[in-house]
């Protein structure tokens, strides 16, 4: 699918299709190709199968994607931790230390780290129900 299918299937922003798009491909649900200067989105082999599941299964299949990355990983332990969720000064310094690639500011971090601390939140709420 191109991003404007993907708008339009999912009732979309153009911004969400890139979001979600960009979080598939980090989670290699997804692969991205470009040919003349768009780009298209399959699913991988691991995207196909996580399809098969039930919600039940996908959903803990993507906790166990999201938690192979050690920022994730990091974050949620220091919630078991401490007991709540840690603020974004705290996921920032976590990801500081994690040598995470391709980010070159602070404002960066700081959107980056709000979606650390929203995927982290998801988990949790699925642990509580």
């Amino acid at each position: 699918m191109t991003k404007e299918e993907i708008t339009q299937e999912y009732d979309f922003s153009w911004r969400q299709a890139g979001y979600y798009s960009d979080a598939a491909i980090y989670l290699g649900l997804v692969n991205r190709e470009r040919e003349n200067r768009i780009s298209t989105y399959k699913l991988t082999e691991k995207g196909i199968n996580l399809f098969k599941l039930s919600i039940f299964d996908r959903k803990f299949q993507l906790i166990q994607l999201i938690l192979t990355h050690e920022v994730f990983n990091k974050t949620l332990k220091l919630y078991f931790k401490q007991g709540y969720v840690s603020n974004k000064k705290d996921i920032i310094e976590i990801m500081s230390d994690s040598n995470l690639y391709n980010i070159k500011s602070g404002k960066t971090y700081e959107r980056r780290s709000s979606t650390v601390l929203g995927w982290i939140k998801w988990i949790i709420s699925l642990v509580e129900e």
